[in-house]
């Protein structure tokens, strides 16, 4: 019968040799899982945005459509300013026209 004192004393380095190379695949396969995670966490954070942020642009841009419709309302209010200026111009120069058209003829 054999007994196990008839192995070879570096059975046991061998052995642990092996356990050492299985532990560093599992370490190496864990740390590429965990680096693929953050990178894919990364991508996403590039490509997506968070509720919050979404609540932040939302709000900018109602902000930006309230300044351009008091904008519009503004421009509007001179628009009218200035055609109502134009249409007194405009009749002060026919009275300038009609004074001195009557000027001519007396």
């Amino acid at each position: 019968m054999a007994t196990n004192r008839n192995k070879n004393p570096f059975d046991w380095m061998k052995t642990t040799q092996f356990i050492i190379f299985c532990l560093s695949c599992v370490i190496g396969v864990v740390m590429w899982y965990y680096t693929s995670q953050d990178q894919l966490q990364q991508n996403m954070a590039d490509k997506y945005v968070s509720k919050y942020e979404q609540q932040l642009l939302i709000q900018r841009i109602d902000n930006l459509e309230d300044t351009i419709r008091n904008f519009k309302v503004d421009v509007g209010q001179r628009i009218e300013k200035m055609e109502s200026t134009n249409e007194e111009i405009i009749d002060l120069i026919t009275d300038i026209r009609l004074t001195l058209a009557s000027m001519q003829r007396d």
